[in-house]
């Protein structure tokens, strides 16, 4: 709400950084220690947290006031059907991911003991991903950067599917270059539907585009789950890569809105 629309994207993409930093070094961590003392040391950073915030801090810069539009979810729909798009596919990719990424690289490694490097690997790949989505997204344009990305994450997915009997280096290599696009795709997404919706709805914007996302989510794994059985193992990156192709095509086949410029008074 208080970043420039032609830094939103690269503000989203340091969002996503640290939250995919902190979630590869909790996981980590939570290799290396008990259970207790996991708990434990999760309970002192919340209250360090809380402990932090209690402290008097400078405002944050308030959006420009740009007046109370009435709701209109319709308006919505039809302003950024690219970044819901996006949101829908980026759902799908993570919920496919996550929740079925380990049983695809125990089943391509053939060692279920390498199921987390192969996750954490590509993790990697989407932080520097990440790093590159951010500093080159804004001068490319909303139309170029998510149809690129789209575009990468459909063809390593669908190449992992086909190298489920490949070694394990090369199979290592496309999971790092998966998650350098498919982990842009929602801070992308998100950027664009901040960007080009009005300031008095953009909580609604966001909230239309996690529903879209989480959407995603749920969808992803129950249509890989309904594959045939004998392509069981490819069945997450399958659905990742028919996802992120349509929605590469959908943003190529249509104009992207583009953000309004506000006038500060």
């Amino acid at each position: 709400a208080i970043a420039a629309p032609d830094h939103r994207q690269r503000l989203l993409a340091v969002y996503m950084i640290v939250f995919y930093c902190a979630q590869a070094a909790g996981s980590a961590f939570a290799g290396l220690v008990p259970t207790i003392a996991l708990l434990v040391a999760l309970a002192l950073i919340v209250c360090c947290g809380f402990w932090l915030n209690s402290f008097p801090s400078r405002p944050a810069t308030r959006p420009v006031a740009c007046g109370r539009d009435a709701l209109d979810l319709a308006g919505l729909l039809r302003t950024s059907p690219a970044a819901l798009a996006i949101g829908l596919a980026a759902g799908i990719g993570l919920g496919c991911f996550y929740g079925m990424g380990p049983l695809f690289a125990a089943a391509a490694l053939k060692n279920a003991s390498l199921a987390g490097t192969f996750m954490a690997v590509a993790m990697i790949g989407g932080v520097l991903g990440l790093v590159l989505a951010g500093s080159v997204s804004d001068r490319l344009g909303a139309k170029v950067s998510l149809s690129t990305v789209s575009l990468a994450t459909a063809a390593t997915s669908f190449a992992l599917a086909l190298s489920i009997n490949r070694g394990a280096g090369s199979i290592m290599v496309m999971a790092m270059l998966f998650g350098a696009s498919a982990f842009s795709l929602y801070p992308l997404g998100s950027a664009l539907m901040n960007a080009v919706a009005p300031a008095a709805q953009r909580v609604t914007a966001n909230a239309m585009f996690i529903v879209a996302t989480g959407l995603g989510g749920m969808v992803g794994p129950l249509v890989a789950n309904s594959l045939p059985r004998a392509m069981a193992a490819q069945a997450p990156f399958l659905v990742i890569g028919a996802a992120t192709l349509i929605a590469s095509l959908f943003i190529l086949a249509r104009p992207v809105a583009m953000p309004a410029v506000v006038m500060k008074s």
